[in-house]
């Protein structure tokens, strides 16, 4: 019996910083690189499509 969950993978690995740094104090009105990196497993043949969804805090 197959499940067909997200279980029967191995998950990616997600990072994010902030310009190079994990944290960071920010000033309202400047300009910043926000980076999302996503490792994938090395078989991802079992997948079908992926979408990383990221919602940034309203704080902000």
């Amino acid at each position: 019996m197959e499940t067909g969950g997200t279980e029967d993978f191995e998950q990616p690995i997600i990072s994010k910083d902030v310009d190079g740094e994990e944290t960071k104090d920010i000033q309202k009105g400047e300009s910043h690189s926000y980076h999302i990196n996503i490792k994938l497993p090395q078989n991802i043949s079992g997948y079908e499509s992926i979408k990383q969804i990221d919602r940034i805090g309203l704080l902000l």
